[in-house]
């Protein structure tokens, strides 16, 4: 067996936001003549193409296959949500904890469903101080 890499919480939700937020221009561009083209592969960034699960070759092109954008969404949002109730009830000590990624949405979670600004610092619309 060989050694066991180390996945941090902050790749899987890099990941899952790679696959969240691709949209097809990142993949294709439109041609002065209305055509789609596929972009070389060098010209999208590496974070974008982790959406991409399958490329081949189709009858007058290529298909790209992209992962579950809405399933990717819908983990993100769980995720969110998992780090506003603990925060709420108390399971997180500080707000501080939370990764520095997901600080915005979280306060907005906790600030707009939960009504609780108390607990947000005043940098992200709180009125913790």
């Amino acid at each position: 067996m060989g050694t066991k890499k180390e996945l941090t919480a902050e790749q899987v939700l890099d990941e899952l936001s790679s696959v969240a937020f691709a949209n097809a221009a990142d993949f294709v561009e439109i041609t002065g003549e209305g055509r789609v083209r596929v972009k070389p592969t060098a010209r999208i960034p590496k974070r974008k193409r982790a959406a991409m699960i399958g490329i081949r070759a189709a009858s007058g092109g290529v298909e790209i296959k992209l992962a579950n954008k809405m399933q990717a969404l819908q983990m993100l949002g769980r995720y969110l949500g998992a780090f506003a109730c603990r925060l709420v009830d108390g399971r997180t000590a500080s707000f501080d904890l939370i990764p520095a990624k997901l600080k915005a949405q979280v306060a907005e979670i906790v600030i707009g469903d939960f009504g609780l600004p108390e607990l947000v610092p005043a940098e992200f619309g709180g009125t913790m101080e």
